[in-house]
């Protein structure tokens, strides 16, 4: 299979990937996983597959960043009812 070939698999495969609903911690984990061993080999990434990981580790990073600020607002609000 040449270079060509695989590099547009990669990049099938990563609008699959992006496509897939992020339900649980260990979906993150997965396509993360995924992700990772697809953009392995650089030299057979396209541009189009360079922006789209780009756009789901921002993605990744964002939904991690809205679950600590809802976890620490949900500490906060416990400790001020316990200590009312």
């Amino acid at each position: 299979m040449e270079l060509n070939q695989r590099a547009n698999i990669r990049e099938y495969l990563m609008i699959l990937i992006n496509n897939l609903s992020i339900l649980t911690p260990n979906h993150v984990k997965l396509q993360s996983s995924i992700l990772s061993k697809l953009t392995q080999t650089t030299n057979e990434l396209t541009r189009k597959t360079s922006v789209l990981q780009k756009i789901f580790f921002f993605f990744i990073l964002f939904l991690f960043k809205d679950s600590c600020l809802k976890s620490m607002f949900s500490i906060i609000s416990a400790f001020e009812i316990n200590r009312k």
